[in-house]
């Protein structure tokens, strides 16, 4: 509670539960844009339970809506899911939760037609696509082969879908595999579908990123030639004094243009690194196998097509004093 920014949240069966809870009533103290539920649906009923005023088991019939006594704002949540048709511990099918009569499990299907009446979807549910998937014999520990079966809401805002995979003969836990693929990529691919969606409809607040990239002073400059030709085992160092105003302006840093990779070893200190749009990783900076360590670092309007934010890391990066600010 109390978080700022908007909060993505995956949960996995009790967890699912919890994080279907939280996101039926989000609102400003708990600002949730998109959940990723695996083999955990809404419940249908008690219409709420647990500690107060976090409480209600389902969103509100409609978007925007505001019922007296009720925390939340009825805001649009984007959900996914991810659940096996033949699972025994949350059914799919829905029913008594762990033989209770008063826990009642919506249907899978009908909690994410809960979740599109929320969200304002207009149109049918529709099946896009079906993959491979596997899943492990919960009796051999062998593994299955089987079908990813994607249903999706149509009509429903970018930013807030709804979709879910049913997994053929699954049980409990679901797929380990689908499209031969680690099953979180489902997760990461809906959920950069959100964010590049909220990201496009959301003013900007910052400059435009120039036509062509802008560097000062020279050393400057020169560090972003040097970088751009680093390979692995260099290094590379942009020192720069507080008064020297070193500042690199919609330019690529890295051997890619499109993904801005960093392969070398980096020393950084009093740089301004802004206004950098790239096709894949990290908006402004994507360390691939080098490091980077940096003081009184500033990363300032990033943006990327499928990851996003200031700086992806798969090597090591450290920064002291450092401002993030997409």
């Amino acid at each position: 509670m109390g978080a700022d920014g908007r909060v993505f949240m995956w949960g996995g069966s009790n967890g699912a539960n919890s994080v279907q809870i939280f996101a039926a009533n989000a609102g400003p103290a708990l600002p949730i844009a998109a959940i990723s539920c695996g083999w955990g649906q809404l419940m249908a009923q008690p219409p709420r339970s647990g500690p107060a005023p976090f409480d209600w088991n389902q969103p509100t019939p409609k978007p925007g809506q505001k019922p007296a006594g009720r925390p939340g704002d009825g805001r649009r949540v984007a959900q996914q899911a991810h659940h096996g048709d033949a699972d025994t511990t949350i059914p799919y099918q829905g029913g008594p939760r762990f033989g209770s009569k008063i826990w009642i499990l919506d249907s899978e299907p009908a909690s994410d037609k809960v979740w599109s009446e929320h969200n304002g979807c207009t149109g049918p549910l529709t099946n896009p696509q079906n993959t491979s998937a596997e899943y492990a014999d919960k009796e051999t520990h062998r593994p299955v082969q089987t079908t990813a079966v994607k249903w999706v809401w149509t009509g429903c805002p970018s930013t807030a879908p709804v979709e879910y995979w049913q997994i053929i003969g699954a049980p409990h836990g679901g797929a380990h595999l689908i499209d031969g693929r680690d099953p979180f990529w489902i997760v990461f691919d809906f959920w950069g579908r959100v964010e590049n969606a909220t990201m496009a409809k959301a003013p900007s607040n910052s400059p435009a990123p120039p036509v062509a990239g802008t560097c000062s002073p020279q050393k400057a400059c020169d560090f972003v030639k040097a970088l751009n030709v680093a390979k692995k085992g260099d290094t590379v160092s942009l020192v720069c004094t507080a008064t020297e105003a070193c500042t690199i302006s919609g330019m690529q840093l890295g051997r890619e243009a499109d993904s801005n990779y960093v392969e070398a070893t980096v020393v950084m200190q009093n740089v301004l690194i802004q206004n950098h749009k790239v096709v894949q990783a990290g908006g402004l900076l994507a360390i691939d196998v080098g490091s980077v360590t940096g003081t009184n670092l500033t990363f300032r309007n990033g943006t990327a097509g499928d990851w996003g934010g200031c700086v992806v890391s798969f090597g090591r990066f450290s920064c002291t004093d450092c401002v993030f600010d997409r």
